[in-house]
């Protein structure tokens, strides 16, 4: 793992997501099981290029990863969105 800051991380989401590349994030607490440290950690999963990074915190990086949720579904939340491309299948 490859340790580093939130910005960095934020960079490197943007780059990988441009690249059509799979990749995912984490916010795990201090009390997580997963966790072995007493910070909150924010990690980024490059998947395709088998890469991970973190950002540990004293308190959680919320903003972050609604910025990060939002890049990572970007087509599902614009589907869900646009009440006209919903449609409503009776049975």
């Amino acid at each position: 793992m490859i340790i580093t800051t939130i910005d960095k991380i934020k960079k490197i989401a943007i780059k990988v997501n441009s690249q059509n590349k799979s990749w995912h994030f984490h916010l795990l607490t201090p009390k997580c099981l997963l966790n072995k440290t007493k910070k909150h950690a924010f990690i980024l999963e490059n998947t395709a290029d088998n890469k991970v990074y973190v950002a540990y915190s004293d308190k959680p990086y919320m903003k972050a990863g609604k910025q990060l949720v939002k890049l990572l579904h970007k087509g599902v939340l614009e589907e869900k969105s646009n009440p006209k491309e919903q449609t409503t299948t009776s049975l």
